[in-house]
């Protein structure tokens, strides 16, 4: 509307004003739900809340006779007849830090989920937060669904809670998650926390994340431990992953527990820095793509499948760190590079650093190159594989920066 908004008076009277104190008064352009209205009453907004059109905290100094909008609005107020400040007493009080959960959607924009043709369609951060807090109300309430996203989102004006299980499939679409943003001490961290088998993601970015986590973390997906299939076709992610151990740009550790399927990762890459916080005397299993890799055995139809892959985010820890994967078994690399920097810390274990690969076992290496400097204080430290155990099967056709590894 054009009409002028008046707090306290009726439009078509100058008589029977509101004659009392308010303060942090707020509209929005949205119906908001009784557990979105308790869960703010007391705290002051950030002003960038979703659907939040005006909102005057009345934090002007004494003497003012305009109050700004701090929804950004630039809904600028002005105090009438005789209204003045004083010192509020409101339990109103800063927030910790809020979450998207607290402003998620009650739908999606579109579709049912059944097919790939009708997936549920997401276009606002709320909504893929109603995703999220769909699969916390209910873990297996994605498996099987189809998802798509069909615009850019922003994650910026809240901190992120991980979607817990993800057994459907996602496609972004080509579409950027943006500025996703994790700071907790809990394990399993991520856009999405557990993928699950079966799980399809394909053709999404997480761009520019900032995430803080315990074990198993990684912008995509924190872990992967299932007995089927897992598919990962161009995703990507940049920007800062931190975690105790088991840490990788994109995936955090990816485990298949039985024979029989096989876990696919095609056309992905990472420019993340990637960081283990792991005590001395620990393994960090971090990766500048993936921290570990298990498959179930090496063969194609059971073990874990990387190809056409690349990182270039620098990887430091304790020990088993890699410019691509940190920790590798029954797994098979094909035409992949690294190019980030590794720093390692821990003298005195075998579980070393290696421009590609910080740990082997039962893999297969083609086509591959690492162009990262490789750094350690001890003799364990490799160019593309460090330490390997007999088991390795095949390493071909693949090179690296002799200038920057021991070898």
């Amino acid at each position: 509307s054009s009409l002028p908004l008046f707090l306290g008076k009726a439009p078509w009277t100058n008589y029977n004003n509101y004659n009392g104190m308010m303060d942090e008064v707020r509209v929005w352009n949205v119906a908001r739900t009784a557990e979105q209205i308790s869960s703010d009453m007391q705290y002051i907004l950030a002003g960038d809340e979703p659907g939040l059109v005006g909102y005057w905290n009345f934090n002007e100094e004494p003497g003012a006779t305009t109050i700004a909008d701090a929804s950004g609005n630039n809904n600028t107020g002005t105090m009438r007849n005789s209204a003045s400040l004083a010192l509020s007493a409101a339990p109103v009080s800063t927030p910790s830090p809020s979450s998207w959960i607290d402003y998620a959607s009650e739908s999606f924009a579109g579709g049912d989920g059944l097919t790939e043709d009708t997936a549920f369609e997401i276009v606002t951060a709320g909504q893929l937060a109603y995703l999220a807090s769909c699969t916390i109300s209910d873990p297996n309430y994605a498996n099987g669904k189809y998802f798509v996203l069909t615009g850019d989102i922003n994650l910026s004006a809240h901190e992120w809670v991980p979607i817990t299980m993800f057994r459907g499939s996602l496609d972004g679409q080509d579409h950027k998650i943006t500025a996703l943003t994790i700071d907790a001490a809990a394990d399993y961290q991520g856009l999405i926390a557990q993928a699950g088998a079966g799980a399809i993601l394909k053709n999404l970015t997480v761009e520019n994340c900032d995430i803080i986590g315990g074990r198993f973390v990684g912008a995509l997906f924190g872990s992967y431990e299932a007995p089927g299939t897992l598919t990962v076709e161009n995703c990507h992610s940049s920007g800062t992953v931190t975690a105790t151990d088991y840490v990788g740009g994109l995936f955090g550790d990816v485990q298949g527990t039985s024979g029989g399927a096989a876990r696919t990762i095609t056309n992905c890459s990472s420019s993340c820095t990637v960081s283990s916080t792991i005590a001395v005397g620990n393994h960090s299993f971090a990766g500048g793509l993936m921290g570990r890799s298990i498959g179930s055995s090496i063969t194609a139809e059971a073990g874990n499948i990387i190809s056409r892959c690349f990182a270039t985010g620098a990887v430091s820890g304790q020990s088993a760190l890699g410019g691509l994967v940190g920790y590798s078994a029954n797994s098979s690399v094909i035409n992949c590079y690294a190019t980030g920097d590794i720093t390692g810390n821990l003298t005195g274990l075998d579980d070393g650093k290696g421009g590609l690969i910080g740990f082997g076992s039962n893999i297969a290496v083609t086509n591959c190159y690492a162009a990262g400097l490789v750094s350690a204080n001890t003799g364990f430290s490799g160019g593309v594989i460090d330490s390997k155990d007999a088991a390795v099967s095949l390493c071909q056709n693949s090179y690296y920066n002799s200038l920057n590894s021991k070898g």
